[in-house]
């Protein structure tokens, strides 16, 4: 099999799991993601608005106070195609064009992007004000946590 041939099959797979794995959590199954947020958060749950502001406003803060330290996946990660429809209710390229408008008209940053789930972890861990999402089957150390998403 060629590369291109590869790479065009694993691109379809990757297309077929985001868009599995939008399906069973618009059916109110469990997601392909998680949450996940330094352990010394009181945070538990969190609104989806509440946390679609804070991956899309570069300025917001926690109820209890810290910056909040959102991290994204990157662009080709099926768990950030999941979490961008359904918490930012965007495409993922909808929120690049967001980002492009916002550095253009505001001057302001999109998150950082971590690529893989160890180190959206590992930000997690050395972050108190730090949301992130991860595989829904990635193993947490016990320094994070999830948080729950409620309408």
């Amino acid at each position: 099999m060629t590369s291109a041939a590869g790479a065009a099959r694993r691109g379809r797979a990757g297309i077929l799991l985001a868009l599995l794995g939008w399906a069973v959590a618009a059916s109110g199954e469990e997601r392909v993601y998680k949450v996940v947020v330094n352990a010394t958060n009181p945070v538990s749950e969190i609104k989806r608005e509440q946390l679609a502001t804070l991956f899309l406003n570069r300025s917001s803060r926690w109820s209890h106070g810290p910056a909040a330290a959102p991290v994204d996946q990157s662009l080709n990660s099926p768990v950030r195609t999941a979490f961008c429809k359904e918490v930012l209710r965007l495409s993922s390229s909808g929120v690049q064009s967001y980002w492009q408008n916002r550095i253009r008209t505001d001057r302001e940053i999109p998150p950082p992007v971590k690529s893989s789930d160890d180190e959206v972890i590992a930000h997690a861990e050395k972050n108190k004000g730090a949301v992130g999402y991860v595989s829904a089957a990635a193993s947490l150390p016990a320094s994070v946590k999830v948080l729950a998403i409620v309408e």
